[in-house]
């Protein structure tokens, strides 16, 4: 295969949720719960099916003292084209402002 060449098959790692919590003391009790109402959704319980390597990650916006959290995972170009159709851009949403 050339260089360059992408396959259908080659999975690209995905945001696929995003949302900010303020800062408490257990904010990963509070981003579980999150991502658990998430999951539960339409779009949560297809990517549950449909994506490999489903992780939670975090980091500081220093600016705002919030907590940024990114559920990603691993997705082919045609199942993110898929999640694109059907579910548009995963905007970030902003929990407990």
């Amino acid at each position: 295969m050339p260089a360059g060449t992408v396959t259908l098959s080659e999975k690209h790692k995905i945001v696929l949720r995003r949302f900010s919590l303020g800062d408490y003391e257990d904010q990963e009790i509070y981003a579980q719960q999150v991502v658990h109402e998430w999951l539960q959704t339409d779009t949560g319980k297809w990517c549950k099916e449909n994506a490999s390597d489903i992780l939670l990650e975090s980091y500081v916006e220093y600016d705002s003292f919030y907590i940024e959290y990114m559920i990603t995972g691993q997705l082919t170009e045609s199942q993110y084209a898929y999640f694109l159709m059907k579910y548009g851009k995963q905007e970030k949403n902003y929990e407990n402002r």
